[in-house]
């Protein structure tokens, strides 16, 4: 692949943060990224695979899917981290990121050599609502983990 067309890969995290909760996060919470790779089928992280290049930086980030419903919500990812077991391939330069600025997004260093396969990793991203009506809200935050995959750009 020719060095123009390495770049860093951006994923978004979009959370239906009307109706998810542990049952049916993998169906709420959608991966896609501004790459050629398709939007996550709902209800499939563990299938959802990012193409990333060697040397370059893997954004993570998180949006409320529908900001004008819940306009007091928001969503942050937390942490970026290799699986225990079953984790594959090494592609990212450490084990485990975080948002160490306290932003909501993760930014992970990609390895500078090509790696050949796929590395299953988690996402953790917190969840925070806001409901109520007449002054009387209440806020709470929950916390899940995902599980989709990344692999390098040929």
């Amino acid at each position: 692949m020719a060095d123009n067309l390495k770049k860093d890969t951006e994923v978004t995290i979009t959370v239906d943060t009307g109706s998810v909760n542990e049952t049916n996060k993998n169906s709420k919470i959608i991966f896609s990224d501004d790459r050629s790779d398709p939007a996550e089928n709902p209800g499939d992280p563990a299938n959802y695979v990012s193409t990333v290049s060697s040397t370059k930086k893997v954004t993570y980030k998180a949006v409320v899917k529908d900001p004008a419903s819940y306009p007091h919500d928001s969503v942050a990812v937390k942490k970026v981290y290799k699986k225990a077991e079953g984790g594959g391939v090494e592609i990212l330069k450490k084990d485990s990121y975080t948002d160490t600025n306290n932003n909501g997004v993760v930014v992970c260093q990609v390895r500078d050599n090509k790696i050949t396969g796929t590395e299953n990793y988690t996402v953790t991203v917190a969840v925070t609502t806001t409901r109520g009506s007449d002054g009387s809200y209440v806020t709470g935050t929950n916390i899940y983990d995902v599980d989709p995959k990344l692999q390098m750009n040929t």
